[in-house]
């Protein structure tokens, strides 16, 4: 019989986003989280703070956007914090997530003609 490994908590790292403005907020979550990318479990502790929910707003929509992020879980004794939980893929970066500036217009693609 095959003896199973312990699983090693890892570290859950924190960042604190106290006094960004929303745009430096993106920036700064690819590239702490490109750091950690490839490791399955591993815990983001995002400190947005309560205020008027700017920086939170962010943070939840970097977690849906971008493809390693797994789950992003508010804390439930403090709503200033969010943990991001990392799905252990790698390569997803700010390119393939962000999106464009008229991704919002719903024009349809160009199709060539069949002919």
């Amino acid at each position: 019989m095959a003896r199973r490994r312990k699983k090693t908590p890892k570290e859950t790292v924190e960042i604190d986003l106290h006094g960004y403005r929303s745009d430096e907020v993106h920036p700064e979550l690819t590239d702490l989280v490109g750091r950690y990318e490839g490791i399955r479990g591993q815990q983001i502790r995002v400190v947005h703070g309560k205020g008027s929910g700017i920086l939170e707003s962010e943070v939840d929509r970097f977690s849906r956007n971008d493809p390693r992020v797994s789950s992003a879980e508010k804390d439930f004794f403090n709503p200033g914090v969010t943990t991001l939980i990392l799905n252990g893929r790698t390569g997803g970066g700010a390119s393939s997530t962000r999106a464009g500036k008229y991704d919002h217009v719903g024009i349809p693609p160009i199709r060539k003609r069949k002919g």
